[in-house]
């Protein structure tokens, strides 16, 4: 038997990147609340991360994990910057 594996979408790769690097920078790098890097590239996180899960179901890629993990982690940091 043939084993196929699916390839993972670079989209959800792409979300969660930007979503690290929102956290990172935000909590670690810079820690002044009046920059809006953390909250952009949040918000970037999950768009990229939406579309990517909409291009997985249509491509029947993988991936779908890490791009539910970078919508949250997007959230997360575009939520937690704004409270600040």
């Amino acid at each position: 038997m043939e084993e196929t594996t699916k390839e993972t979408s670079i989209f959800a790769i792409f979300s969660f990147l930007l979503a690290a690097f929102a956290l990172v920078y935000e909590f670690f790098i810079n820690h002044e609340c009046d920059t809006m890097v953390g909250n952009l590239t949040g918000v970037a996180a999950v768009i990229v991360g939406i579309i990517g899960l909409i291009w997985m179901k249509r491509k029947n890629q993988a991936g779908k994990g890490v791009a539910i993990l970078g919508i949250i982690l997007g959230l997360l940091a575009a939520s937690l910057v704004s409270l600040c």
